[in-house]
């Protein structure tokens, strides 16, 4: 294991702590509607503890190559590379030294974790260890936020690979300042693998957005600032009073063949057209253009991930319901007091998620439409949530609330 001597933190002329953020996503470098949202609201319960981010790694060193040592993975060459980063040599390239003047700039590395430590052949959770253990290998705090810690698929477990994932993550967390998951799963399984190493888990930072949450149909209007990107079928959906249910993908990967899924989705909006329900079919990742060459002809679709944000939540927040295999666009939807009702995804995530905000109406976690048997519970889904009214969409924007408050007090006692 290789060690380096650390260095005083060293104050900025504003006296603030500069910080650089690991995993901030925006629409030039990572069009995903949850990546950018939940790094977004990260980034703001940062600055609130009087920290500045002052560097951010985005999309570029995370999901492309930037060494010859993330070529094919080895988890085994974690620190080789992360001392790569810090001390350069024969791989050094603009990418690594690149990474190296970012963290020598900054007093702390905040890791924005999200989904990327699922123990599978992730060159992205490679390069994630490799810039914590570079960062504390340059004696600079690394604190891991946000982020969930799960098996793949079942499907696509392997025991061989499992085993390499979690040395080398064990390898990198106890030099950590701090460890937050954001689900319970997440912790519990930390706890199994790595017993005596400390940490928590508090709801995703996406809930600390709550506040922003707008509903009012007197705001809901054509060719204004919140509807930029959106088609405008779908912007004349919005400003009318027509209920409409969200269908979106799931981070699954996409089989070559999935005639299944096109009848079970042609049968789940046949249900919902015979309830006067429309339905909007959003591409809230890119992996979701894969997924739409399966489906039937919708009457409604978001053409683009990359619309913005706020059209997006707005789009999100004034559906009955939502339904997809989609984590973090389940969380904004829920901070408008949309139900949602999730299908499988790459992790556990979307299994945890009922645990974090709970509600009555709830059903389990089904397959996605590709190996779904029936659409009937997700009818009867949208029958009950629908029959909630109001009521139910208050209690969820409430719990939506809370976590949001608790998440941004537990991260800014971490960052104390």
């Amino acid at each position: 294991m290789l060690s380096g001597m650390p260095r005083a933190p060293k104050a900025s002329s504003s006296g603030a702590r500069d910080v650089c953020l690991f995993r901030y996503h925006s629409p030039l470098n990572r069009v995903n509607w949850g990546g950018r949202a939940t790094s977004l609201a990260l980034a703001g319960i940062v600055e609130s503890t009087g920290r500045r981010v002052t560097q951010t790694i985005g999309a570029q060193h995370i999901i492309n190559q930037v060494s010859k040592l993330d070529r094919i993975l080895d988890y085994s060459k974690v620190d080789e590379f992360a001392d790569v980063i810090v001390r350069g040599g024969d791989l050094d390239n603009e990418h690594t030294s690149g990474l190296r003047r970012q963290l020598e700039s900054v007093d702390e590395l905040i890791v924005n974790g999200e989904g990327d430590f699922i123990l599978t052949e992730r060159l992205t959770l490679f390069r994630t260890l490799g810039v914590m253990r570079a960062a504390q290998l340059m004696g600079k705090p690394v604190h891991l936020l946000n982020t969930m810690l799960s098996y793949g698929h079942p499907e696509l477990r392997n025991d061989e690979t499992e085993a390499a994932a979690i040395a080398a993550i064990g390898g990198v967390l106890p030099g950590c300042a701090s460890i937050m998951y954001r689900d319970p799963g997440s912790l519990a399984l930390h706890q199994e693998m790595f017993p005596d190493l400390a940490a928590t888990w508090q709801p995703d930072a996406l809930f600390s957005w709550a506040d922003q949450a707008r509903t009012s149909l007197a705001d809901r209007r054509a060719f204004d600032i919140f509807n930029e990107g959106v088609p405008l079928d779908v912007q004349r959906l919005l400003e009318s009073d027509r209920p409409y249910v969200i269908l979106s993908g799931s981070s699954l990967d996409v089989p070559e063949e999935a005639p299944t899924m096109t009848a079970r989705v042609a049968e789940l909006v046949e249900g919902l057209h015979a309830r006067c329900l429309a339905t909007v079919f959003v591409r809230s990742a890119d992996p979701d253009d894969a997924w739409r060459k399966f489906l039937p002809p919708l009457e409604f679709e978001i053409t683009s991930v990359k619309i913005p944000l706020a059209a997006a939540a707005r789009l999100l927040w004034n559906s009955s319901v939502m339904i997809s295999g989609r984590y973090h666009p389940s969380i904004l939807a829920s901070l408008g007091g949309t139900p949602f009702a999730l299908m499988a995804s790459n992790s556990h995530k979307t299994q945890t998620l009922g645990e974090v905000i709970p509600f009555p109406v709830r059903i389990p976690e089904l397959p996605f439409f590709h190996e779904l048997e029936s659409v009937e519970p997700l009818l009867g889904f949208v029958d009950n949530a629908i029959a909630g009214g109001k009521r139910l969409r208050r209690g969820i924007r409430k719990q939506a609330a809370s976590n949001g408050e608790r998440v941004s007090a537990a991260i800014r006692s971490v960052l104390a």
